[in-house]
């Protein structure tokens, strides 16, 4: 290989190239990107870059929310609350019918009327022993404790007369007995056995009276329950007539609607009517076992009586070889240990009142507190409500607010408490409105799940700065109580310059 030198004064035109100076333009335009790039790269490095997590959330009330709950179950009886409405503390919100709690409260004052009673003709027969008169009457409301006194007063000795007498009661009272069995058995069967004229046999007549007015009030429901049912019937035919006739499909969908909502309306019916007429029967059957649990309330205290009557006979017969002086202290110390019994059944008694009159007030549903009403279900007078049924919610007035925070799993490991949260609401687009400022208040410690969409999550509290944003235009609107919103917390910050660096690929995290 051979080179060829050349003079460079023979090059004229490479001459000229790097003789010439650049072009003005060229330069103003390195010079212009070169101060692009600096400005760039300083805004990169001073700048930063919120890394936010974004999770859903909402507004709750700062204060607690009461849960009202019904706490006795049983048949609604009135309602007198609404949803939305202001309510104050003590207003009554619903009622729970309590007269069964009722009647068992009058048969328990009837038992300690009855103790009282016990008592006190048994201090009655303390003083007429220690004083030794009868002061008891021989009618029916003393018999018993005057013939006690005058089997006290015999002493050793049976006294014929005596012994009659109490057989004449025993007898007096077992005629009572059969009276009330034949009652009870008419009762039972439905048809008169009792002798006509007599107290029984009026008592027998009241009973077939409350008895068929239940009966033709039932009656009347089925009545008109089977019209209603002929009613639906008919709609159905209607119906299946429709098909049948030339309408267009349009007018035949419209006919349709109309018939389905008038046999919805009437199911309703029908259904509230066979709830009626259920408890017509249940209130059939009740009148009939209340009736015959009474009678047998009454043969039992003529049981206990001809018991007794049995007794002071027995005693009697038994005590002939009794000194005065001996059956006056064994007399004495019954009637001690008598009154003692009656006592303490009385104290029992009373419990049990005071625990039926404190569910008889816990039927009256009452607000805790004052605030607005969230009822949860529609309640309707003759609804039976289970015991724990979640009616309604008391939310507090409040002017500050929280926000209950849904944090996905996957998110929580970069989520610490006193982080920043920036809220955006959909009632409130942030576009228009902008954000609300709050910061993490606390996370709860393990995670729960949602069993219906199968996710789980962690809850965390996050706070409110404020309770109101601006739009655009300077309008204020106000955050209210159940609204959701987006919260976006700001987990960290970074330099915008690693942030685009990471984006490229040029740095790792």
């Amino acid at each position: 290989m051979k080179f060829k030198i050349d003079n460079i004064e023979n090059l004229s035109d490479s001459r000229q190239v790097m003789e010439s100076k650049p072009n003005k333009f060229i330069m103003i335009f390195i010079y212009i990107l070169i101060a692009v790039i600096a400005t760039f790269l300083t805004w990169s490095w001073f700048s930063e870059k919120e890394i936010i997590v974004k999770v859903q959330g909402i507004v709750r009330p700062d204060n607690e929310i009461h849960s009202i709950s019904n706490i006795l179950q049983g048949e609604v009886k009135s309602v007198k609350m609404k949803n939305g409405e202001e309510i104050k503390k003590g207003d009554i919100l619903f009622e729970i019918d309590s007269s069964e709690l009722q009647d068992k409260k009058n048969q328990i004052d009837e038992q300690i009327n009855y103790l009282d009673k016990d008592n006190k003709n048994l201090e009655k027969l303390n003083k007429s022993i220690n004083e030794n008169t009868n002061y008891f009457e021989n009618n029916d409301e003393e018999k018993e404790y005057y013939y006690k006194f005058k089997s006290y007063e015999a002493g050793n000795k049976v006294s014929l007369e005596e012994k009659n007498n109490i057989s004449d009661s025993k007898n007096e009272l077992l005629n009572e007995k059969a009276n009330l069995e034949i009652l009870s058995k008419s009762i039972s069967e439905n048809k008169n056995y009792t002798e006509k004229g007599s107290v029984y046999s009026a008592q027998y007549d009241s009973y077939i009276s409350s008895r068929e007015m239940i009966l033709n009030k039932t009656e009347q429901l089925k009545s008109s329950k089977d019209s209603l049912n002929k009613e639906i019937e008919s709609n159905n035919k209607e119906i299946e007539g429709l098909n049948s006739e030339n309408n267009t499909i349009e007018n035949l969908e419209e006919k349709k609607l109309v018939f389905d909502e008038k046999n919805k309306q009437l199911n309703n019916q029908v259904e509230q009517i066979a709830l009626e007429i259920k408890n017509n029967n249940e209130q059939l059957e009740k009148l009939k076992s209340d009736t015959i649990a009474q009678i047998k309330g009454n043969i039992d205290k003529i049981n206990q009586s001809i018991n007794k009557l049995d007794s002071n006979i027995s005693s009697l017969e038994e005590s002939v070889n009794i000194s005065k002086d001996k059956n006056k202290t064994t007399v004495l110390a019954q009637i001690e240990e008598k009154m003692n019994l009656n006592i303490q059944k009385k104290k029992e008694l009373e419990e049990n009142k005071k625990q039926i009159e404190q569910s008889i007030e816990k039927c009256i549903v009452k607000a805790p507190v004052d605030g607005k009403l969230n009822v949860n279900i529609n309640l309707e007078q003759g609804v039976v409500l289970q015991t724990g049924a979640m009616v309604a919610n008391i939310i507090p007035d409040s002017d500050t607010y929280k926000v209950d925070l849904m944090i996905p799993t996957k998110d929580i490991a970069n989520i610490k408490d006193g982080e920043e949260i920036k809220y955006s609401f959909e009632a409130l687009p942030y576009r228009e409105y902008g954000f609300l400022d709050g910061k993490v208040e606390s996370i709860s410690p393990d995670s729960k799940i949602d069993n219906e969409k199968g996710i789980a999550f962690f809850v965390g509290e996050g706070s409110l700065n404020s309770n109101s944003l601006y739009s655009n235009k300077g309008e204020e609107s106000f955050i209210k109580p159940g609204m959701m919103c987006e919260a976006r917390i700001i987990t960290r910050k970074e330099k915008m310059l690693y942030y685009l660096l990471e984006k490229i690929g040029l740095k790792n995290r």
